[in-house]
């Protein structure tokens, strides 16, 4: 089992940026008005994801075994017990394979990230 992770009851994120060179994904609940932290979702390594643009609210439980199952039918063997993350928004249930995953706040501005983009 990862170790516990945060959930956002009220707030609500948007998928923000992908990097398709690097798989990194970014999933922001941008400043409210009047306050000046981001809280940012960051996720590197991406293999695969099913998400919407908006998520009001979000939670991270563990994968059913049906979730799992479907990642390596889709993928083939994968580590799904560390490497699979899943986003619950409301009643759907969010799917994102990646290497890893972080949470931050910060006070960037809503067109800087949290991480470098490869020179072009």
């Amino acid at each position: 089992m990862k170790e516990q992770l945060p959930q956002y009851d009220n707030l609500t994120f948007q998928l923000w940026d992908y990097s398709v060179s690097h798989g990194m994904l970014l999933i922001r609940c941008p400043a409210a008005r009047g306050e000046t932290e981001n809280t940012d979702i960051v996720f590197h390594g991406v293999i695969y994801m099913a998400l919407p643009r908006h998520l009001l609210g979000l939670k991270f439980v563990e994968p059913t075994e049906a979730e799992a199952a479907r990642m390596n039918h889709l993928l083939g063997p994968v580590d799904t017990k560390n490497n699979l993350y899943v986003i619950e928004s409301g009643q759907d249930r969010h799917l994102v394979l990646a290497a890893g995953m972080r949470v931050e706040k910060n006070e960037l501005d809503v067109f800087d990230l949290p991480y470098a983009r490869p020179p072009f």
